[in-house]
């Protein structure tokens, strides 16, 4: 890894000397690689918008966070607050816009359209009587969607509107606090079942180039996205941010499609591959070198 960058994790709450036991092993592997890691208070950061931290100012580098997703104005809040301390001698490796354009669907959408189902963004709840539906699909807002142990629900394009509204409201209600953005629906595409999991895989990218990947259902299949896909579509967000996830699936139809984006920051590790991610992190032109020679 360049020497310029650090991590930065959640703290235990309130208590700023030690990890917060989510990150903890990743924290661990930190240290037994070298890469130096500092702290901040996130509960007390999103009830307060205080920000306790570790961060060493007395220094030049790039902070990767590694945490709890952040709604784009708090993340905004972080980012700012982290360049006035340090008087700009300090960032985090995605400004705002760069964060948002991942961790927000909709912004990635315009350049991954093409490899992805199509979706309709709800700008204003009254827009769902005027707006025109030939998909069916599941809801969302700009980060997340509401899963069951059987997946998204599955909504007909012929639902009775009134009856839309009521599962939005629903869905809104469940998001609680947690939701961002505006309401979007989604088409739903069948994806292939091996064992009764479907196969998905999530790409990390850095700069934009692939870093590594895992497997998010654990099945015993190897079969994984194309590399001349990966690469692809690490080329068109590299514009639109430094440090970033896609998320790939294998449709019925046998096709690689995209389901999701995310910010690299705060888009999760399978448990027990966080030697892995920093293996590659550390190694990051070599792994490049082996996907351009595939």
């Amino acid at each position: 890894m360049d020497k310029r960058y650090r991590i930065l994790f959640p703290s235990q709450p309130y208590n700023l000397k030690q990890v917060d036991e989510a990150y903890e092993p990743e924290a661990n592997i930190c240290k037994l690689i070298g890469i130096e890691y500092y702290l901040f208070d996130y509960d007390t950061f999103v009830e307060t918008g205080m920000i306790n931290n570790t961060i060493n100012v007395n220094d030049y580098y790039t902070l990767i966070y590694r945490g709890w997703m952040l709604k784009p104005a708090q993340y905004k809040d972080l980012s700012d607050f982290i360049a006035a301390k340090t008087k700009f001698n300090i960032f985090l490796i995605n400004n705002t816009w760069e964060y948002i354009n991942c961790h927000c669907f909709p912004y990635a959408y315009k350049v991954l359209n093409q490899w992805t189902p199509r979706i309709i963004e709800l700008q204003n709840w009254g827009d769902i009587y005027t707006t025109d539906i030939d998909f069916d699909f599941f809801i969302k807002d700009n980060v997340k969607s509401d899963k069951s142990i059987n997946g998204v629900e599955r909504i007909s394009k012929n639902i009775y509107k009134d009856e839309l509204v009521d599962k939005i409201a629903m869905f809104v209600k469940a998001r609680g606090k947690l939701f961002t953005g505006n309401i979007v629906l989604k088409e739903f595409i069948p994806l292939k079942k091996i064992d009764g999991k479907t196969n998905e895989w999530r790409v990390f990218y850095l700069n934009g180039k692939f870093l590594t990947y895992f497997q998010n259902s654990y099945l015993k299949t190897t079969e994984h996205p194309p590399f001349k896909l990966i690469k692809d579509l690490g080329k068109n967000l590299y514009s639109m941010s430094n440090f970033f996830t896609v998320d790939f699936a294998l449709t019925e139809d046998n096709d690689w499609i995209v389901i999701e984006t995310g910010d690299g920051q705060v888009s999760g590790l399978p448990t027990g591959e966080e030697l892995a991610f920093y293996n590659k992190l550390l190694n990051k032109k070599e792994i490049w070198r082996s996907i351009t020679n595939y």
